[in-house]
């Protein structure tokens, strides 16, 4: 999918390229950070999104529906639970990354 940023700059919706052009990049991560802010998270939510993302990392093959049917009776929008499943696909690739460029003798 492609969007456009507010410098009118196509940007792919993968996530790569940081999401904007540089000269917007710093805006856009201000005002994604300040919507964040406003979001407030239900009483033990985050537990919630914590095992999620414990279970997601450690045990990719015993992920079932029903985490994700937990997320959302946490009160996780699809959106939030999408950028959940991102931000472990994305951590967990880097660490592996790093450790084998590290076993290489590489870093």
């Amino acid at each position: 999918m492609i969007s456009r940023s507010r410098c009118g700059v196509g940007i792919s919706g993968t996530g790569r390229g940081g999401g904007c052009c540089p000269r917007w990049r710093r805006r856009c991560r201000w005002e994604g950070a300040e919507a964040l802010s406003e979001l407030k998270s239900a009483e033990g939510s985050d537990d919630v999104l914590a095992g999620f993302a414990r279970k997601l990392s450690r045990q990719p093959w015993q992920m079932e529906a029903g985490d994700l049917e937990r997320l959302r009776a946490a009160g996780y929008s699809e959106e939030a639970v999408l950028h959940a499943i991102s931000v472990v696909a994305h951590q967990n690739a880097d660490s592996r990354l790093v450790a084998g460029l590290r076993a290489a003798g590489r870093t």
